[in-house]
């Protein structure tokens, strides 16, 4: 939903532009940035609040270790809004002078905008000597609180742990810590308790650059990549880590080394990259009441319609289950969609004051994924697609690819979206068949079993994803048809 056209709206109904809205979805940028560079083959969006960027460096990566991708652009970007703003206004953690990380005295953060982009490529096509090399990464859930972070930092701790060991290396070989660092208290407590932890021998250098730049949410893990990778270049550095934690528990972080190293993962055994569905249930399927799903009554009251309807088919299939997993990858044409509305409502009809920070959290498009880890205390690794009409096969290419690379045997794989009275009409107007609402989730296991009802293959060489402007329905996700995978049923 744009801001401009919601206001026009408001006002006028009939002769609002449904035009503002064509290049304002999640996935809008990254498709004009394939088209102006003329990219063709794989292309998707990762949605995982201020973590989004430093994931999809970490995706590309992955996909390109794997052979999928020879080359690929990753990063991340993000503008200011009034949304955002009087979203972060509502939470009560913006500071009225210039942001001060790891200050006694910081008072909160400032908000930025900008953009930050990592060029990846093979080796083998490099055509001078890398800026510096993609060493490791990881990814793991806080599962603490939708917006705060935990006293210990746990989720940072778990990624900061996973990405040395993804790289191969010890924490005495990191030389320079680029923070997330917002500004806020407990930001940079939690923060500052993970690095304690990870680092017991003695803190390496470490800084936040948000006093510079003020926080770039979603831009911010390709912003601080470019920094991270820049600080290689006088030579005085080794290895240095780059953190990115966001809404949902979502915490991240990469490192980058000034040498080509014997990484940790290119030394382990690689298995097909194929998982095998276990259990599959939409929305319809669901028996069991929402109280029963989710007890706790303070959490349950305060869940949007989608957010509802979505946890609520997660937690039956994985009670069904008796799993818990080791990924949690959901999917979205277009998120908490009732939970924007309601929220833009605040802004335009209430002049942006006495504000709700709850529509707001729930906009974020990995709201579900990060409800379905804090009500499980499942710290695992946790991501969110916002791909249209690919978004579901995107986060199965993920899975697959978690699956090679044996680190994880079970996984919680779901897609959602819903209608509102106005994005049927935007629809309407634009051309755009309306999307099905609903949910499914799916769980996918490394191994056949007795219980197998189907096998998923990721291609070599797969098809390039089209931009074509469809939006993500839950029953794409039923049928399983998609361009870059191979789906066999049994039986």
């Amino acid at each position: 939903l744009s801001e401009d056209f919601y206001r026009k709206w408001m006002e006028d109904p009939e002769n609002a532009d449904a035009e503002l809205c064509r290049m304002h979805d999640c996935a809008a940028s990254t498709g004009f940035i394939a088209s102006l560079l003329g990219i063709k083959g794989f292309c998707t969006t990762i949605s995982t609040a201020c973590s989004s960027s430093a994931n999809s460096i970490m995706l590309a990566a992955r996909l390109i270790e794997a052979g999928v991708l020879d080359a690929a652009v990753a990063g991340g970007c993000d503008a200011l809004s009034r949304f955002t703003l009087n979203g972060f206004k509502s939470l009560g953690i913006l500071s009225d002078e210039i942001c001060r990380p790891f200050e006694e005295e910081r008072k909160g953060l400032n908000l930025g905008e900008g953009a930050g982009f990592l060029l990846l490529c093979r080796k083998e096509l490099l055509r001078k000597e890398a800026l510096a090399w993609y060493a490791g990464g990881a990814n793991a859930n806080d599962a603490h609180h939708q917006t705060a972070s935990s006293e210990s930092g746990e989720g940072a701790f778990l990624c900061m742990e996973k990405a040395l060991e993804d790289a191969g290396l010890k924490p005495a070989d990191i030389s320079y810590v680029n923070a997330h660092g917002t500004g806020t208290r407990n930001n940079d407590s939690s923060e500052y308790a993970a690095l304690c932890r990870i680092f017991p021998d003695g803190l390496p250098a470490f800084s936040s650059t948000k006093n510079f730049t003020g926080h770039t949410l979603a831009a911010a893990g390709g912003i601080e990549a470019v920094f991270s990778v820049l600080s290689l270049r006088d030579g005085s550095r080794s290895h240095v880590m780059s953190n990115s934690f966001g809404f949902g528990g979502n915490c991240s972080s990469l490192i980058f080394s000034a040498k080509e190293i014997q990484r940790n993962a290119d030394q382990l055994e690689r298995k097909p990259a194929e998982a095998y569905i276990e259990l599959l249930l939409d929305d319809s399927g669901v028996s069991r009441d929402i109280k029963e799903l989710v007890p706790d009554a303070g959490m349950r009251r305060r869940m949007g319609k989608l957010l509802r309807q979505a946890v609520g088919t997660a937690a039956e299939l994985l009670g069904k289950s008796a799993c818990v997993p080791d990924a949690i990858i959901t999917a979205t044409g277009l998120g908490c969609l009732a939970d924007s509305e309601k929220f833009l409502q605040n802004i335009v009809r209430d002049s942006e004051e006495l504000l709700n920070p709850t529509p707001f959290i729930q906009s974020t498009f990995n709201t579900v994924g990060g409800q379905i880890a804090l009500m499980g205390r499942n710290h695992c690794y946790n991501l969110t697609y916002v791909d249209r009409g690919h978004s579901f096969e995107a986060a199965l290419t993920d899975a697959l690819l978690l699956v090679r690379e044996n680190k994880a045997r079970k996984l919680l794989l779901g897609a959602f979206d819903e209608n509102i009275e106005l994005s049927v009409e935007i629809m309407r107007r634009l051309g755009i068949a309306p999307q099905k609402e609903g949910s499914v989730f799916a769980l996918l296991s490394a191994e056949k079993t007795e219980n197998s009802i189907g096998r998923i293959r990721l291609r070599t060489c797969p098809k390039g994803l089209a931009k074509d402007g469809s939006i993500l329905s839950p029953a794409n996700a039923m049928k399983m048809e998609f361009d870059l995978l191979d789906v066999e049923w049994f039986g």
